[in-house]
This record gives C-alpha cells, sequence and structure tokens, in this order.
C-alpha cells in the first residue's frame, strides 16, 4: 500500500495544463456542431468537473494499489455517464448528438493529450531525477 507521490504530482500538473486545453477542443467541437451555446466557460465547466473526478481517481489509486483496476475501470464508467449528462445538460441536445459530441472529443482529446501526456511525464521525470541526484 505504498503512496505514489509521483503519480499524483504528473497527475496535478497535467490536469492543471490538459483541462483548459480540454475544454478548448470541446468549445471547438460544440462550434462544429452548430451548438447554440458555444462558449468556453461552459465547456471549461463540463471539463474542470471531468478532470476532477480524474485527479480524485489517480489520487485513489495512489494510496489502494492493489485495486488501481477496480477502481478505475469504475470511476472511467461514471466519467462517461457523467460526461453525457453534463454535456447533454449544458448544450440542451438529444442523447444521439450528445453520444456523437463524447466520441469526437474523446478521439481528438485522446491523440492531443496523448503526446502532451508523454513529454509533460518525461519532463517532470528528468527534473525529479535531477532533485534526487542533484544534478
Amino acid at each position: 500500500m505504498a503512496f505514489n507521490t509521483f503519480s499524483l504530482i504528473t497527475s496535478l500538473i497535467l490536469t492543471i495544463i490538459l483541462t483548459p486545453l480540454n475544454a478548448l477542443i470541446l468549445k471547438l467541437i460544440t462550434k462544429w456542431f452548430k451548438l447554440g451555446n458555444t462558449n468556453y466557460s461552459t465547456a471549461f465547466k463540463i471539463t474542470f468537473i471531468l478532470a476532477i473526478l480524474g485527479l480524485v481517481t489517480v489520487t485513489l489509486i495512489s494510496f489502494v494499489q492493489s485495486f488501481a483496476i477496480v477502481i478505475y475501470m469504475v470511476f472511467f464508467i461514471i466519467s462517461i455517464i457523467l460526461a453525457l449528462w453534463l454535456i447533454k445538460n449544458n448544450y440542451n441536445i438529444e442523447t444521439g448528438k450528445t453520444i456523437l459530441i463524447l466520441i469526437v472529443w474523446g478521439i481528438i482529446s485522446i491523440i492531443i493529450n496523448l503526446i502532451l501526456i508523454i513529454v509533460i511525464t518525461m519532463l517532470v521525470g528528468i527534473i525529479g531525477l535531477k532533485i534526487l541526484f542533484g544534478g
């Protein structure tokens, strides 16, 4: 039951950087789908709530690593349901369009975020090693 500080720090940094970016992606997608409310604040609110859920997941997994897969799967399902509900209610759209927006947002976000996650994680690791070994 080891506490994983590196995961928490990395997740916090990624959340701070990626939440505004993901909000911008959602805003652009809602604009592309020609929804009535395409302002950044709505997209940021949705993204921020989902980011907090992600941080809770990582924090919980850091404390209870033996159940990491179960915790991750439960929170993954909760986040999909929550994302669908937030998008549907904040943009006042039907379920089919909500699912389509979530899929498009998910695919674009995954591609962009994966690239940034790799770069940021490497930087945090390098900085951590320099601190650890006094370089």
